[in-house]
């Protein structure tokens, strides 16, 4: 029976460890039973990954806030993508970047050279075997009069392998993305992006994965209906399961069990990690600690045991829109108009304004297909239109003096489209004879008692109208 989640809000995963993470609540009741031998640390740990990999867990655990839902994410293609899009950030908006990517070292805080890091990894990705195939592709899309610097159209092709590429219209350029990422991703995504949202952008950011392998030790069907916890309650499933007890990497790290379930390649994996108590209560815990978590260190851990592994088969398809999970993680100078992108382009006011995300993954008896591809929507803010159409106040002022020099409120002015009388004010008439006769008249006319004026003016108001 396959499992299908679509949209929804959150995240398992294709780690930069080059193994497949799944973290599910499904796996709770994934059964692993031992058997009768042990052999610690059979190999080396695995070194790690030169490619940063600090994005990937917090990701999936901002993205995880429900625990009834299951979701997927490639933290591959969102490491390439974002680091792409860091390239071109400067100042601020760079500096907020690069602690969260892992671009920079925790203590001298300066900048690590990952560059070397994607391009050897893309091209060992790409060097597949018999049984293994794993595709990607990168690409850049460029409206015709924004100008992009040579500098980073360079370093974007010889890193990441990524074309610039005209934007036409965008029905045409719509097509050519969503051609390409079909073509490398089997047609598991075939439409990454819509005509409408590429309306009004300056440049678009492409980046794609596919896998697919066979497993070392097949699974069979076990169409016995199994029990299987969910945040609803119990379900009952048909499994899947290993025919013979198997030799395994295994860990048992207190909170949550690991079990890696090798590919025909065995440097690719399946890591498969379980709350230790079949609880959702446990399953929450694994998630809240799920920041704290690194792929190698895991591994370095394991041992190989010999057991039963049963589990579920599924089939997850994922759409996203990752802009609030990438503020809520700090990344948020990239979204606003005060975005700095001059290590990309000359042109003012440039900042990202979506980043959007797709996968597909499917685990059977036989093995794993799964394909992850997102893009990257640059803008520029537009002149904003100031039209005075209604009544205003206007204030003439001096900054350095702090003086307000003139100030009036126009509820209807006159123009040559549509005159209007200039405005006259002054005392109203029926207010004129009560001023007056609170101060007696001497012989010559204006003539007042100058404290009685005083006197009237700091206890009354007056009034005008006009006319």
């Amino acid at each position: 029976m396959a499992l299908v989640s679509r949209g929804g809000r959150w995240c398992p995963t294709l780690p930069l460890s080059l193994s497949l993470l799944l973290l599910l609540p499904a796996l709770v009741s994934a059964s692993i039973q031992p058997g009768w031998w042990r052999k610690e640390s059979p190999q080396e740990p695995e070194p790690r990954p030169s490619v940063p990999t600090a994005l990937d867990l917090p990701l999936l655990q901002e993205l995880a806030a429900d625990p009834a839902e299951n979701q997927a994410v490639s933290p591959f293609v969102m490491s390439s993508l974002m680091t792409q899009v860091c390239l071109g950030a400067g100042g601020t908006t760079r500096d907020e970047m690069l602690p969260i990517l892992g671009l920079e070292d925790p203590e001298t805080g300066a900048e690590l050279d990952y560059l070397g890091g994607y391009q050897s990894a893309i091209e060992h990705l790409t060097s597949n075997t018999t049984n293994i195939t794993v595709a990607t592709f990168n690409g850049m899309y460029v409206r015709p009069g924004f100008s992009v610097r040579p500098s980073y159209r360079s370093t974007l092709r010889q890193v990441y392998g990524s074309d610039a590429l005209p934007i036409t219209s965008p029905e045409e350029t719509a097509r050519e993305i969503n051609t390409a990422v079909a073509e490398v991703t089997r047609g598991k995504i075939a439409e990454l992006v819509a005509a409408n949202q590429l309306q009004g952008v300056d440049l678009v950011l492409v980046s794609a994965l596919y896998f697919k392998a066979l497993w070392q030790h097949p699974f069979v069907a076990d169409d016995r209906p199994t029990p299987f916890l969910t945040a609803e309650g119990e379900r009952r499933l048909t499994m899947m399961s290993l025919p013979d007890p198997t030799s395994l990497l295994y860990a048992n790290l207190t909170q949550f069990e690991a079990v890696a379930l090798p590919y025909s390649e065995p440097e690719y994996s399946l890591l498969l990690l379980r709350p230790a108590e079949r609880s959702m209560e446990s399953v929450q815990t694994l998630l809240d600690m799920l920041d704290t978590l690194n792929m190698a260190d895991i591994y370095s851990q394991m041992y190989e045991i010999s057991m039963h592994v049963t589990m579920p088969k599924f089939k997850i398809e994922t759409d996203y829109s990752l802009t609030e999970p990438l503020t809520a993680l700090g990344i948020q100078e990239i979204f606003s108009q005060g975005a700095d992108f001059s290590q990309m382009t000359d042109e003012r006011g440039v900042f990202v304004s979506d980043i959007i995300h797709k996968v597909f993954i499917e685990v059977t008896e036989e093995g794993t297909e799964a394909a992850g591809a997102g893009a990257v929507f640059f803008t520029r803010s537009m002149p904003m239109n100031f039209i005075v159409d209604r009544p205003f106040v206007a204030v003439v002022y001096n900054r350095p003096l702090g003086l307000n020099l003139f100030s009036a409120y126009v509820a209807s002015p006159g123009s040559a489209a549509d005159p209007a009388p200039a405005a006259r004010t002054r005392y109203s008439r029926p207010q004129l004879p009560k001023f007056l006769s609170q101060f007696p008249r001497r012989n010559a006319i204006n003539t007042f008692d100058g404290s009685r004026i005083r006197e009237f003016f700091s206890s009354s108001r007056l009034l005008g109208q006009r006319e």
